[in-house]
């Protein structure tokens, strides 16, 4: 079920500079849409430090068109590219490195409803690395999505994520599997909702019959449902947060 542009792309920082208005010009034209919508995520430590910016660009159809990571001293570390199709559907996403040099790129295709059928991995020398197979059940819903080596890479594992849904159609669940012949589940991934909003994520390593939680991210949000803040606990450790913010251009 797809939610709100607000609830999905709300993510703006509150109190955070990464750099003056000239980078923001550079950045807009780099996106080559002078109406680029800008979100910004600042990452923190559990002892409050930043540890990185992460700068996302959308155009005015609401898609992603550019990630930007940045180092605490404000200096780029790598960004991906994403391109799209006629249909306004996610063709490749090409990630750089600081050097602006090609380091990975994932393809997708689709079939004649708009779903994505196969995604296909390339390294920096075109090399296909592996591939997804999804599939849907009668719904529509993605129920498996199959990791597939291509024939020159030997390998006689397999792997492949099985996804679950409340009845409302929203996300419950994704099981992961991996085995050489038989699989068995190897870890876990739970979405909890309140009001029709994910506010808890939790992630849980499984060994036979045995789930231990291992990670877990609450989400918090504002009056108008947009995303604020991200808490990352390892057990009930506080690893680390991410803070969002709206209003990029009056912030920088």
């Amino acid at each position: 079920m797809r939610k709100s542009f607000n609830h999905i792309l709300g993510i703006v920082i509150f109190t955070c500079i990464l750099c003056g208005c000239s980078r923001l010009k550079e950045i807009k034209e780099v996106s080559q849409d002078p109406n680029s919508i800008l979100i910004l995520q600042t990452v923190y430590n559990s002892s409050d430090n930043i540890q990185s910016y992460i700068l996302e660009v959308y155009n005015e159809n609401k898609n992603l068109v550019q990630s930007l990571t940045y180092s605490i001293d404000k200096e780029l570390i790598h960004h991906t590219d994403y391109i799209y199709d006629d249909n306004e559907c996610l063709k490749d996403v090409q990630e750089f490195n600081k050097a602006n040099e090609l380091q990975m790129v994932l393809q997708y295709e689709y079939d004649e409803k708009g779903r994505i059928l196969q995604e296909h991995q390339f390294n920096n020398e075109n090399v296909e690395l592996y591939s997804y197979y999804y599939v849907y059940d009668e719904k529509g819903y993605l129920t498996d999505k199959n990791k597939i080596y291509p024939e020159d890479i030997i390998s006689e594992q397999s792997y492949f994520t099985h996804y679950e849904y409340y009845e409302d159609g929203t996300l419950m669940s994704e099981n992961s599997y991996e085995g050489v012949g038989d699989t068995y589940i190897t870890n876990t991934v739970k979405y909890i909702y309140e009001n029709g909003m994910l506010v808890r994520k939790e992630w849980y390593d499984c060994v036979g019959d045995t789930f231990t939680e291992k990670i877990r991210s609450i989400y918090t949000y504002d009056d108008q449902n947009r995303l604020l803040r991200v808490d990352d606990y390892c057990g009930k450790v506080l690893e680390g947060y991410t803070v969002y913010s709206y209003d990029v251009e009056e912030k920088w």
